[in-house]
C-alpha cells in the first residue's frame, strides 16, 4: 500500500519459482514454502522510511543502498520467529547468502 506497483512489467515470480522447483525435483511440500518465500520476499520493506522506498535504487546513497540490500535478511529473521513460516525464512536466508 505504501509503494503502489509501477507500470513496469516484471516476470511472475511465482511462476518462475514453481518452474525452478519442478526442474530441480523439490518435494511437494517445498514448492509451497518456495511460493510463500516468493510472495513474502519484500515484507521487511514495511519498516523502511518512505524516502527509501520511493527513491530509485540508482539514486540512493551508499548507506541507503546498504540498508535496502538488507531486506531479504531482515525478512528471513522476522519469519524465523513464526513457527509455521520457519521454512519460508530459511529459503529467504539461503537466497541472501547466494546474492
Amino acid at each position: 500500500m505504501r509503494n503502489p506497483k509501477s507500470n513496469i512489467k516484471v516476470p511472475d515470480i511465482i511462476t518462475l519459482v514453481t518452474d525452478i522447483a519442478e526442474d530441480i525435483g523439490l518435494t511437494s511440500k517445498r514448492p509451497s514454502s518456495s511460493n510463500k518465500s516468493a510472495k513474502m520476499r519484500y515484507m521487511s520493506q514495511v519498516s523502511f522510511a518512505d524516502e527509501l522506498i520511493r527513491t530509485p535504487y540508482a539514486l540512493l546513497s551508499k548507506e541507503q543502498r546498504h540498508e535496502y540490500e538488507q531486506y531479504p535478511l531482515k525478512g528471513a529473521t522476522l519469519l524465523s520467529n513464526i513457527r509455521p513460516l520457519v521454512p519460508v525464512g530459511r529459503i529467504l536466508f539461503c537466497v541472501t547468502k547466494n546474492i
